[in-house]
């Protein structure tokens, strides 16, 4: 007894439309490099100790992540990677019916993370301001917010009130 073609890609057909695409094509964790300069940072996922950049590690994509970077001598930097659903994996499970949109919804199979690459530019812990503006300050000034509010002037610089 054999099946003829027109059955097997009616079982096919099925098969498809029964699971979600995410659960289909976008299990398992995501891949995720981490970078430093200077090279050698720990790198902490979620407060634990993962290794030590350069790292690829597995994070699963149904999570927000909380990326601490930390090396003797260095100001720590803190970065985020956060999940967000997968546009094109809705598209996809509605088009296939209710059936893989509740697949993929209760599975977190549409999930992906925001980001597979996070990079820590450690500062100096020991270094004097060199008087040039972050690249947020930049985009801050940009915006046109007012310089009072992006620097904070030490106490002997700052402006004496009115005397009123």
């Amino acid at each position: 007894m054999t099946a003829s073609p027109k059955r097997l890609a009616l079982v096919a057909l099925i098969a498809i439309t029964a699971a979600g695409c995410g659960a289909l094509f976008n299990s398992g964790p995501a891949l995720v490099t981490f970078t430093s300069s200077p090279e050698g940072a720990d790198v902490y996922v979620n407060g634990t100790r993962r290794g030590v950049t350069p790292l690829s590690i597995p994070l699963p994509k149904d999570g927000d992540y909380v990326v601490t970077f930390r090396k003797d001598g260095y100001e720590e930097v803190v970065a985020t990677v956060n999940k967000k659903v997968g546009a094109g994996w809705v598209i996809l499970d509605v088009l296939g019916g209710l059936v893989p949109v509740i697949i993929d919804a209760a599975t977190g199979s549409w999930y992906v993370l925001s980001t597979h690459s996070v990079h820590g530019s450690l500062e100096s812990a020991n270094t004097p301001a060199t008087g040039a503006l972050t690249p947020e300050q930049l985009d801050a000034v940009r915006r046109g917010v007012p310089m009072s509010r992006i620097l904070e002037l030490p106490a002997e610089l700052a402006p004496a009130g009115d005397g009123s």
